[in-house]
């Protein structure tokens, strides 16, 4: 006898542990790719930074043309504006993992609702199966009427015995 609702736990278990997985591993990529951008822009300021004491020292040293005084000057302005920003690149992966993150949670969610209801049309299918077999085969009840059939036999047989030693 096959029961769908044991079936469908399974199936729901299943699910939600594929959707919770597809989370964490969002998550850790999540997770990886901001710190690969941390890092990059940390570096790309550390390197502008050894540039820019280069430059002070170039621009600084009388013993340099003018001309090469003067470019490490307007060099040095320019690197003392630049910004340090998240790349589009790096912001289309970024929402790429916030929407894989909120679908699969919010997936593992709903599943995990359903998986509850399922769980309890699972328990009420058991219950229906003990039911079933415990109150039509009670272990109790049964070793009851056995006893009541044993009786009878050993009645039967006492009767018996002493019916053949009276003929």
């Amino acid at each position: 006898m096959k029961y769908p609702e044991f079936e469908r736990v399974e199936q729901l278990s299943e699910d939600y542990e594929i959707c919770f997985l597809a989370f964490r591993a969002a998550e850790r990529e999540g997770v990886d790719l901001l710190n690969a951008i941390r890092s990059r822009i940390t570096a790309e300021q550390e390197s502008d930074k050894a540039r820019a004491d280069e430059l002070r020292k170039q621009s600084a040293d009388s013993s340099r043309s003018e001309t090469v005084r003067r470019v490490a000057a307007q060099e040095l302005e320019r690197l003392q504006t630049v910004e340090y920003h998240v790349t589009e690149i790096e912001w289309n992966a970024l929402d790429e993992i916030s929407q894989e993150l909120s679908k699969s949670l919010s997936d593992a969610a709903r599943i995990r609702e359903e998986l509850n209801d399922a769980l309890n049309a699972a328990r009420t299918a058991l219950d229906g199966i003990k039911k079933k077999s415990y109150n039509k085969k009670d272990i109790p009840v049964a070793k009851q009427w056995a006893k009541n059939v044993f009786d009878q036999i050993e009645s039967l047989k006492q009767s018996q015995r002493k019916g053949m030693q009276n003929d």
